[in-house]
């Protein structure tokens, strides 16, 4: 977690201990002492926050002045050419992630706009375990409770219905195996942008025609899940390493399919036609780094696609580029990639300026951030 992110939740900590030091009877001292921690942290806050909300001030503006991205796609693998005992490696992999996979039928109930808190609750309520995780986060210092949670259905009214889906998913992610060394930090840090990815994705949805919020979410959620697999295979330590550094950034196809034999859009197409998402979900995975549907044979995406995967790519793009700004260290100087004009259409520009610079996006942000802080 980046230098930003951390005093923010510091500071939303303090407040959550101030709160209950009040409630529980502790010395008076020792709140103020609390508070005063609290009030350093959230001073450090501010300059953070006027970075970040600048950086994104400006993304507003500089998206839509990008040229067509044309992807290069030569020595990249088509499907049918991939080796076998790569095949055979990603196969293996994909099909030991199958409870995840399973995951998503209930995933379906938690993504329904038309489903009330009680109904999610219930949902839920199914899993003993995942129950369990709910209430521990809920109780975080994070959230400032006052008063201790112990029923899910207040659980999921403290957390509320963006925070659940990224835990949920979240604890559903640890199947994919830990690793060691810098392949689990590797991991983490797929995970960290998916997440932050899928809520990003959820207010830039707002901002294009045609998008849903709710499949927007699980596009920005899923959209590098092939990465997973392809972290498993078995390179060089030289090769490992370059593989690595492409998967923790936005990775680069052709690169990849020098390195592995196989790149993560078409490791994640082949996962979620296993897993049987939705196509819409499964096309935009697929082609998430390719905009030009000319390419598409060229590149060895040949996915029956009629565009309608268009507006979910040009929600992505913008919500990937604003993953990545708000965990770097310096957001002020960090440059958001613009929308190719093929995608720039799709996206209302008044309104996602008035996203960008809102405050409903930087909260989402940080309790996400929250989530990924909270132990057990």
């Amino acid at each position: 977690m980046r230098s930003w992110m951390r005093k923010l939740l510091l500071g939303k900590a303090g407040q959550g201990q101030k709160s209950r030091s009040r409630s529980t009877g502790d010395e008076p001292d020792q709140a103020a002492r609390t508070g005063e921690e609290s009030s350093q942290a959230k001073a450090a806050d501010v300059q953070q926050d006027s970075g970040l909300r600048k950086a994104l001030d400006r993304a507003g503006k500089e998206l839509f002045h990008g040229e067509e991205a044309v992807m290069d796609c030569a020595g990249m693998v088509h499907e049918e050419e991939m080796d076998e005992q790569v095949r055979k490696l990603i196969t293996s992999d994909i099909s030991e992630m199958s409870k995840f996979g399973a995951s998503f039928d209930r995933f379906r109930k938690l993504n329904d706009p038309n489903a009330s808190m009680a109904d999610i609750a219930e949902t839920v309520g199914m899993d003993p375990v995942f129950s369990a995780r709910v209430l521990a986060v809920a109780n975080s210092p994070y959230f400032s409770v006052v008063e201790q949670v112990t029923s899910v259905h207040h659980a999921v009214m403290v957390l509320g219905l963006v925070n659940l889906k990224t835990l949920y998913f979240r604890e559903y992610f640890r199947m994919l195996g830990s690793g060691d060394g810098r392949v689990k930090h590797v991991r983490q840090d797929i995970w960290a942008h998916l997440a932050l990815a899928a809520v990003c994705s959820s207010h830039v949805a707002e901002a294009v025609a045609g998008v849903e919020p709710e499949t927007a979410y699980t596009i920005g959620l899923l959209h590098d899940v092939g990465k997973f697999p392809v972290l498993n295979l078995p390179l060089s330590v030289s090769e490992s390493r370059e593989l690595f550094t492409l998967l923790r950034g936005a990775g680069y196809l052709a690169r990849e399919d020098e390195l592995a034999g196989v790149n993560h859009a078409m490791v994640g197409r082949m996962a979620c036609e296993v897993w049987k998402f939705p196509d819409l979900v499964t096309r935009t995975i697929s082609r998430h780094h390719l905009y030009d549907p000319s390419q598409d044979g060229e590149c060895g995406v040949d996915n029956g696609s009629k565009g309608e995967e268009l507006p979910y790519l040009a929600c992505l793009w913008v919500a990937n580029g604003v993953a990545r700004m708000v965990v770097d260290d310096e957001p002020e100087e960090f440059e958001i990639a613009p929308l190719p004009p093929g995608l720039a259409g799709y996206v209302d520009r008044k309104r996602i300026k008035k996203i960008l610079a809102g405050d409903a996006l930087y909260m989402d942000v940080a309790k996400t951030g929250a989530i990924f802080s909270s132990e057990g």
